[in-house]
């Protein structure tokens, strides 16, 4: 049911963008022309598709399992994008994964001599573990809530 509003009072938001605020309440409204629409509204289509991806990587707030495969997961690309790109050992790499992932490693990893390719993909694990994040703690705290 919560859900359901999120996803309509997103959806809401992107009519009202839709068209221009009226002068006077009995004013008939008129449709904004689809470059403003656009630019008014990318943001909320934005929120609309991670709400929805959210859902999907959860099953909208019932699965542990499907947000730790998904933790797993980041860890298993990125660790292997450290090795493949960046000749680090496995080891070293699955712990600077799972560090930075955690939001936990991510100003012990960078280091001033780091190329800057490095010092991205570190980045992009840092933000994938910080949409995770994002994703468990509501899970788990609805699984105790109960």
């Amino acid at each position: 049911m919560a859900l359901e509003l999120i996803l309509f009072s997103i959806r809401s938001e992107i009519e009202e963008n839709r068209f221009l605020l009226r002068q006077h309440p009995m004013e008939r409204p008129q449709l904004r022309n689809r470059l403003c629409f656009f630019f008014g509204s990318f943001s909320l289509f934005f929120d609309l598709a991670l709400v929805r991806l959210a859902g999907i990587l959860t099953n909208w707030g019932q699965s542990l399992a499907r947000a730790f495969v998904l933790l797993l997961g980041i860890i298993l690309v990125f660790g292997w994008s450290y090795v493949a790109f960046f000749e680090e050992p496995w080891r070293h790499a699955l712990f600077r994964a799972l560090d930075v992932s955690l939001v936990a490693g991510y100003d012990v990893h960078i280091g001033e001599n780091d190329v800057s390719a490095l010092r991205v993909v570190t980045f992009i694990n840092l933000i994938f573990g910080i949409y995770w994040y994002s994703l468990i703690v509501p899970v788990i705290t609805r699984k105790f809530l109960r």
